[in-house]
């Protein structure tokens, strides 16, 4: 993965040992989560497990081209995203990937109807596409991957830099983040099921302060 910090090279305030700026750094615009997508059907691809069970039957999936979920895939060192881009490279690339536009995307959503095809598409424009279509004849995964991380932009030279991607980079791949998730999806099973229904609203003000209060405490880890 690319480093969650970045250098600033018109900074203010330098007395300070970083700036407190969050950058939002996710795979869609504008969206927090992504889903995978087949016929109605078909037996339904919900988790990127299935995914990987079902490829080597013949099932492609359809990648944007030059984006970050192309990159989120092949930049994988290990675990399933990995395993996914090994099966992805064994595909006709002409089916596998696809240029990152509405009109391309558009000619890929017949395909999943008619052919073995799954699509990754963000939640907050799946029903756009697929309406079309008949969204009943599409089956949309249960499971939603957060493909997001928060980062801070530091002066150029700040030692704060590498030491922070070093404990971030060991808490995602801890599974922590994951795991955070999932308690709190338990905590409000109610507020899920309207996540689900009416799509995630962008990241909030508040949601970032609080990170930026967790990092800022917890500077100690970096001794």
């Amino acid at each position: 993965m690319r480093s969650m910090f970045s250098d600033c090279t018109q900074c203010t305030n330098l007395d300070v040992k970083f700036i407190h700026i969050a950058l939002n750094k996710v795979m869609y615009s504008g969206n927090l989560t992504a889903l995978l997508t087949i016929k109605s059907y078909e037996k339904g691809i919900d988790t990127l497990n299935d995914l990987q069970k079902a490829m080597p039957s013949g099932l492609t999936l359809s990648l944007p081209q030059d984006t970050l979920v192309e990159y989120f895939f092949s930049t994988a060192k290990s675990g399933i995203f990995k395993d996914i881009w090994e099966l992805v490279l064994k595909q006709d690339p002409k089916k596998s990937f696809r240029k990152a536009s509405i009109k391309h995307t558009l000619e890929v959503i017949p395909k999943v109807l008619h052919e073995k095809y799954v699509i990754i598409l963000p939640l907050g424009t799946i029903e756009i596409y697929i309406r079309g279509f008949g969204s009943r004849n599409f089956h949309k995964s249960a499971d939603q991957f957060y493909p997001i991380s928060i980062g801070i932009a530091c002066p150029i030279g700040s030692p704060l830099k590498e030491a922070f991607n070093k404990k971030l980079h060991g808490i995602m791949a801890g599974g922590l983040v994951s795991k955070w998730i999932v308690d709190e999806n338990l905590r409000y099973p109610d507020k899920v099921v309207q996540i689900q229904n009416e799509g995630h609203s962008p990241i909030t003000l508040v949601q970032l302060q609080v990170i930026m209060i967790f990092m800022c405490r917890n500077l100690s880890l970096l001794e």
